[in-house]
């Protein structure tokens, strides 16, 4: 059967908070990335895309020791197969204009809507696709045992300490020893157990179902594989194997354009129970070891240290979302992300603290969420990072802070329409998407999309449309010059009035004055 095409990656962006915000949308955004690279300037993007020659580049347009512009010129010319987005918080013209002339596949203004970004994804991979048309090939496999029975024993074996691991390994002995991987995939990721089987069977002879090797599924996403070792003098030999072993799990994982999953892997241990343990403990530690996607017990020796929230934080907490502040949110969110990183929390600790903060929203508001909680993950091992599991909390206050202002329906129009008349009086102004989202106490990312989704227009593309329509007004009175006309719209410079005016309405202000005076 075919291979699903799979795809790299380098984001480029000289503030951190929006490159990690963009890496999280990619990891999240289905689509099959097997390598993600970043950069802080564009001087190690360039050192980075080298290396990696990826499918797709983001990068920011203003960075200071390059202009990212001039970055795209130099990846076009060196690797012209490589498609580019270009992501901007500027909104003049020019920039547009020389990316275009680049030919980068898209063009985005921050914050970046995760929705544009992967439209802009897509026509990268549309574009990869229509230029090499050719897709890998991998052959089916088939099953050659089945688990059912082995799952059966072991989970017997399991409820009974005692139980006799005969009945399960076909080479035990009184001197044997057992490993446990424990392979966790996040959930959106739907794979059957019979697959997990199939490939460990199919890639080896050296593990065999019943002789030296168990499968089973513990629940939906987890699966969990037991080997039974003879003789502690092939330690050695059995662990080369595992790593190699794995390392062939994670080429298939990752041509099937599967990247959210985590190993975690026990040492050797007599007692089953005992290395089953190890090794959930180990898997469990992903979302304080940020995307390691397979972790041994000695990789999580460091997180040892005690994290309470302190009784302050959570008062903040509650009076920040009692007054729709989204802003001091999300900076005492980002604070603790800080802490908890440097500190090297215990486990238990990040599950503790992610059991405090949704604590806050389920016992101090008394809000009709009880099947919306009821979604959340409760183990906090079901994030791939820290970060991760304070952006669902941020979410989960936003929802809050939406519920109690009623901002579904008509408040919700209601409050974008106050947005579109400050416009419509205040156009000639400096106009800053930030200073209404103060105002009107948004979170000013959560503005721009609500902007857009009542109004079916940008809040950018609004403002220009306001300013362009009073600035033919003007001009069609004869009262004013250009140059006066201007700031009265709430530019600055009249030549960029003038070339704005050309771009958005294909003729100058002098030629659109003369067509009209001639009917």
């Amino acid at each position: 059967m075919e291979r699903m095409s799979v795809y790299t990656i380098v984001i480029i962006d000289d503030e951190e908070w929006i490159r990690e915000g963009i890496l999280s949308k990619v990891k999240k955004s289905g689509f099959p990335f097997t390598k993600i690279g970043e950069a802080a300037n564009a001087e190690q993007g360039l050192k980075i895309i080298t290396e990696m020659v990826p499918d797709i580049v983001v990068c920011d347009i203003r960075m200071e020791d390059m202009d990212g512009l001039e970055l795209i010129r130099i990846v076009h010319q060196r690797f012209p197969h490589i498609k580019t987005i270009v992501i901007s918080g500027y909104t003049e013209f020019q920039y547009a204009t020389k990316a275009l002339k680049l030919k980068v596949t898209d063009y985005l203004l921050k914050p970046i809507d995760k929705y544009a970004l992967y439209q802009a994804f897509t026509k990268c991979m549309e574009a990869i696709e229509q230029e090499k048309q050719v897709r890998d090939k991998i052959e089916q496999l088939e099953l050659v045992g089945s688990s059912t029975e082995v799952k059966n024993k072991i989970e017997k074996i399991l409820q009974n300490e005692g139980s006799n691991p005969q009945a399960i390994f076909s080479n035990y002995n009184e001197r044997a020893s057992f490993q446990s991987i424990a392979l966790y995939m996040d959930p959106q990721i739907h794979l059957e157990e019979k697959y997990i089987v199939d490939h460990l069977l199919n890639q080896s002879l050296f593990l065999q179902l019943n002789h030296n090797l168990v499968c089973y599924s513990r629940k939906p996403n987890e699966f969990m594989i037991l080997i039974c070792m003879p003789t502690p003098q092939q330690v050695n030999e059995y662990e080369q194997y595992i790593t190699n072993f794995i390392e062939r799990i994670q080429e298939d994982l990752l041509h099937k354009g599967i990247y959210q999953y985590t190993f975690g892997i026990s040492g050797f241990h007599q007692s089953i129970h005992t290395c089953i343990f190890a090794a959930i403990f180990c898997m469990k530690h992903r979302v304080l070891l940020d995307d390691n996607q397979v972790i041994r017990y000695a990789d999580t020796l460091e997180f040892r240290n005690v994290y309470k929230l302190p009784t302050q934080i959570k008062s903040f907490l509650k009076h920040h979302i009692e007054t729709q502040n989204m802003k001091s949110i999300t900076s005492i969110l980002n604070d603790i992300h800080t802490e908890i990183g440097a500190l090297k929390i215990s486990l238990r600790c990040i599950q503790n603290l992610y059991n405090h903060l949704l604590l806050i929203a389920t016992e101090d508001f008394d809000l009709e969420l009880e099947d919306d909680i009821n979604h959340y993950a409760r183990d906090v091992y079901g994030f791939s990072s820290s970060r991760e599991m304070l952006d669902v909390i941020m979410e989960l206050y936003m929802k809050i802070i939406n519920i109690t202002r009623g901002r579904s329906g008509y408040s919700m129009n209601q409050s974008i329409l106050k947005v579109k008349e400050y416009i419509d009086d205040h156009y000639a102004e400096d106009i800053k998407l930030e200073d209404l989202a103060v105002l009107q106490h948004y979170n000013p990312s959560y503005l721009s999309l609500m902007f857009k989704e009542v109004l079916n227009i940008n809040f950018q593309d609004y403002l220009l449309q306001v300013r362009m329509n009073h600035a033919k007004k003007l001009l069609l009175s004869q009262q004013y010059k250009v140059k006066d006309i201007a700031p009265m719209i709430g530019f600055k410079n009249p030549h960029y009035f003038s070339a704005v005016f050309k771009k958005t309405e294909g003729f100058t202000p002098k030629d659109f004055v003369r067509d009209n005076e001639h009917g």
